[in-house]
């Protein structure tokens, strides 16, 4: 029997799902379950939030980005607030809601009030990332070496060593894209002008380049 061109489709949201970075998915969750806390504090009588009229749920958002604090009572971060947004945003999405948080209208006083809210955090000092990372000097990756961090002779410290290469010369940014690696990812091939040996990386899906837009690739294979 001829191979079938097509596959068997047994759920579209299930797919779709399936490809959804579990980061992403935990953080949505996160952020809706704070938003629920919010509703809550206020005593709305709700079964899911994709259940609220939008008109009340503008209302709803535009008080809540206005008002959230951290746990410890501190402000959130400008960019912490615009990702609530897109988690609530993304969450009524994969409910089917009628309205796009994003986009339409009728949220646009919830949009302004981030907006508002985004300047006034900034003119408080917030957004400008103090914990933002730096590269190691060759001096500190040096030490790595003499302390026996980096080295081949235990197998953690080969972890250690693998993760640091990936990382400095194939560009991994996240535990997931070390995580994802498969055999045949990185291949072994031969200069032919110069007879050196190196290997060379076939990029999965990274947070940056997810596959959606077919644009986003790396014009040169990593070595």
């Amino acid at each position: 029997m001829a191979a079938t061109r097509f596959a068997d489709v047994v759920s579209v949201d299930d797919f779709i799902n399936a490809q959804t970075s579990k980061n992403t998915e935990k953080c949505t969750l996160r952020d809706v379950k704070l938003f629920e806390e919010y509703l809550l504090s206020r005593k709305v009588v709700f079964i899911d939030i994709s259940d609220i009229d939008p008109k009340e749920l503008n209302t709803y958002l535009a008080e809540f980005f206005i008002s959230a604090r951290r746990a410890d009572g501190t402000d959130y971060e400008p960019s912490t607030l615009r990702a609530q947004l897109s988690s609530i945003d993304r969450y009524l999405r994969q409910k089917h809601y009628e309205h796009s948080l994003i986009l339409d209208k009728a949220f646009q006083t919830a949009r302004n009030a981030l907006s508002a809210k985004q300047k006034s955090l900034k003119k408080a000092g917030k957004g400008n990332r103090p914990n933002a990372a730096r590269g190691l000097q060759q001096e500190e990756i040096t030490a790595l070496y003499n302390k026996d961090v980096l080295s081949l002779n235990t197998p953690r410290t080969l972890i250690n060593t693998l993760w640091w290469n990936n990382t400095l010369y194939f560009g991994m940014r996240s535990g997931q894209e070390h995580r994802d690696m498969r055999w045949g990812d990185v291949t072994l091939h031969t200069d032919p002008s110069t007879q050196k040996q190196y290997v060379e990386y076939n990029e999965r899906q990274t947070k940056t380049r997810s596959g959606i837009d077919p644009n986003n690739i790396r014009k040169v294979s990593l070595r």
